[in-house]
């Protein structure tokens, strides 16, 4: 699944942050990397904005060329693409012709890139690509690394279809760097102010063991079909703020890093879980990889020649 590994640069040392990983992803995959650096020139069109565009395109072109040398004497493939497009627009493009399967790239850069979480360009890459995409914080204090045989990977679940959208991208890191998977649950604590609680005190925590009955037994259910396909997988109920207990248990156990779905609706806005995608990013240290549901869809319904009306 993991073929061709796409990795946006601004030209800066934090967006370069994102290369150490991908290029361990690339040997544990035997894939490869495509380089990208997106370069846009404002200004009234004409002879002088042509010739500044032609210049900044160049310049990342040039920019590039040391880095894949460097990669390739590491018996690493490389290809590397200098587009004259907003960062957004031709990440995308990019994307597109070069068939990749995953994007790896930092939470801040110095321009295009640097606007990925907060932004325009984030919205437009995490809401619009069908594949994967594992974000690096540029500030983390970890440096992401791979242990072959003894990396986790956490796997934030909710219960829902939407959230389950990560688990064939799950399945296939840990084949890749055969690693264990780590499927967690949290369970929001009873609330005194719950209508039911206010009602009948003791209902708020009938409902609440009988979420958590269910998160175990749906956990325990998923832990079985995949320990069937040969997978090592450890399942966790918690309970807790969501964030909070995710951010948690990936310190504990050190994961590689946590994956989860996005809502797919309008962005940064609508991840899974509503705002933890975006919290596990903001405060977390190690790499979180997003994936879209409709990446998964398209890729199924392609793998049947047909893709569904309103897809496309």
């Amino acid at each position: 699944m993991f073929r061709t590994i796409l990795v946006p640069l601004d030209g800066s040392p934090a967006a370069e942050r994102a290369l150490p990983l991908a290029t361990a992803l690339a040997r544990a995959a035997a894939a490869r990397l495509v380089l990208v650096r997106c370069v846009w020139v404002t200004g009234v069109p004409g002879w002088e904005t042509e010739k500044r565009q032609e210049a900044a395109t160049q310049e990342a072109d040039d920019y590039l060329r040391p880095i894949a040398g460097e990669l390739r004497l590491q018996d690493v493939r490389v290809d590397i693409r200098a587009i004259a497009a907003h960062p957004g627009q031709g990440i995308l493009w990019t994307l597109a012709d070069e068939h990749a399967d995953l994007v790896v790239m930092t939470t801040h850069g110095r321009t295009g890139v640097g606007r990925f979480i907060y932004g325009s360009v984030a919205e437009s890459v995490l809401t619009q690509s069908h594949v994967p995409v594992l974000l690096v914080r540029a500030k983390s204090l970890i440096e992401p690394r791979l242990d072959p045989g003894r990396d986790g990977l956490l796997v934030a679940l909710d219960g829902s279809t939407v959230a389950e959208a990560v688990l064939p991208y799950a399945v296939e890191m840990a084949r890749v760097l055969d690693a264990m998977l780590i499927l967690v649950r949290v369970v929001p604590l009873p609330s005194p102010l719950m209508p039911e609680t206010l009602v009948e005190p003791e209902l708020g925590n009938e409902i609440f063991k009988m979420e958590l009955q269910e998160a175990e037994d749906y956990l325990a259910r998923l832990a079985r079909q995949l320990r069937q396909d040969g997978l090592r997988v450890i399942p966790y109920v918690e309970t807790g703020s969501a964030a909070t207990t995710l951010l948690r248990k990936s310190n504990e156990l050190n994961t590689v890093f946590v994956l989860m779905a996005t809502h797919g609706r309008t962005g940064m806005d609508r991840l899974v879980f509503g705002s933890v995608a975006m919290e596990v990013l903001r405060r977390g240290d190690h790499p979180v990889m997003l994936v879209h549901p409709l990446g998964l869809i398209r890729e199924q319904a392609s793998s049947h020649g047909a893709v569904p009306a309103g897809i496309a």
